[in-house]
């Protein structure tokens, strides 16, 4: 992350001048997810129980966004009212006070709801990791009140009327029942089935949506085939300049030769790294992403039962929703800002899995030692402990260095 962020940083150097505030603003955010994480691995090396305590301390605002998010998709009168109050000035931020002028967003469709947010899309995606991050730390700390809140969060992300959140919700329950049971049949196999089961669950999940709620159906679809005319635009200027991209600011100007609104941003976190800061930033997002989610199932992998390697593929999910998600909306690997120490905390919860892993690998083989073969006890563990070892390179390359 500390390189992304000198990248974008340094991209600040060709921005045009009405890009240089949100290039600034953006380079900031970056630094500060590059600090949560670091803070957040720190603790999860020295108090692993300190992220419990972070998480029930988000406890209330959840609550707050979920249910605000449950009454205003209700009744879009009652959030009207609450957008053009002094509290949305203050829960919400400036962006409350440009809504109903030069900043328009999609929580005033009334097909949308965003609580505390001024996009469903993104409240959807603070709801959905959050729910599961707290799952995470029920079936760690054995707080079941923790599944009642994770499942308000999880009314509240399906109430905000996004899409995204029923295929990648879908998506995540097929692959919680399936995938822990194969994680010891070897990467390929998981790998082949992540994709398939992905293609079928997001088929399945669209065609019953069509059926049941055709309305809602063709406004996801809407919404997605405006941000087309963006991609093929990001593709011409991706070959007029690969390497440094058109710069904050750029993008505006460019983008406004292929659709009639130039206001959109790229809507794929990795076209906008390029977009924004060059190719550099581009692989570096990309080698992140992929970094991120193999450590996650190399973990997931070293745990000795079921249970514990579907605690650690939720949180596994919790990561991928982010980057799917990023894939066709206007956010980034950390989501955006108020996510982003969510997203830390799911990854801090990996490396204290990986610790516990390490910390008695022997103790985690004896119940099942005797109906095994010596040999194959062995080379489970021998399994495990590559497993691990593989995990411990990619979060120093990822985490120690941000």
């Amino acid at each position: 992350m500390s390189m992304f962020v000198a990248i974008t940083a340094a991209s600040l150097l060709w921005a045009l001048p009405s890009g240089m505030e949100f290039g600034a603003s953006t380079a900031a955010r970056g630094a500060l997810f590059a600090l949560w994480l670091r803070e957040v691995v720190v603790l999860a090396r020295d108090e692993p129980k300190l992220l419990d305590t972070i998480m029930l301390w988000t406890i209330p605002g959840v609550a707050a966004q979920s249910a605000l998010t449950i009454v205003f998709r209700i009744s879009p009168d009652i959030e009207e009212q609450f957008l053009r109050s002094n509290l949305a000035a203050i829960f919400v931020g400036p962006q409350a006070a440009h809504l109903f002028t030069d900043m328009r967003n999609n929580v005033l469709y009334a097909n949308k709801a965003g609580g505390l947010f001024v996009n469903g899309n993104v409240a959807s995606l603070f709801g959905g990791i959050t729910a599961l991050v707290l799952i995470v730390v029920a079936r760690r700390s054995g707080r079941r009140w923790l599944y009642a809140v994770a499942a308000l969060s999880l009314a509240g992300t399906f109430f905000t009327g996004s899409k995204t959140a029923l295929v990648v919700g879908a998506g995540c329950v097929v692959a919680t029942l399936l995938l822990p049971h194969m994680l010891k049949r070897g990467f390929a196999l998981v790998g082949v089935t992540i994709v398939l089961l992905g293609l079928l669950t997001s088929v399945g999940a669209s065609a019953l949506l069509e059926q049941v709620a055709p309305k809602f159906y063709t406004d996801s679809s809407d919404s997605l085939a405006g941000r087309e005319p963006l991609w093929r635009g990001a593709q011409e200027l991706f070959f007029a300049s690969p390497f440094s991209g058109v710069g904050f600011g750029g993008w505006t100007v460019e983008i406004a030769r292929f659709t009639d609104r130039p206001d959109l941003p790229p809507h794929n976190l990795i076209l906008a790294a390029w977009a924004y800061s060059g190719v550099v930033a581009a692989i570096l997002v990309i080698a992140f992403i992929a970094m991120s989610l193999s450590m996650g199932f190399h973990v997931a992998t070293a745990q000795a039962t079921l249970r514990d390697r579907r605690t650690a593929m939720i949180a596994v999910y919790a990561l991928a929703w982010v980057f799917m998600h990023g894939m066709a909306d206007n956010t980034n690997v950390y989501g955006e800002q108020r996510s982003m120490i969510i997203v830390a905390l799911a990854l801090g919860y990996l490396y204290v899995m990986m610790q516990e892993a390490q910390q008695s690998p022997s103790s985690e083989l004896p119940k099942a030692a005797p109906a095994m073969p010596s040999g194959k006890s062995r080379a489970e563990l021998s399994s495990r402990r590559r497993a691990m070892n593989t995990f411990e390179r990619n979060a120093d390359s990822i985490v120690t260095q941000s």
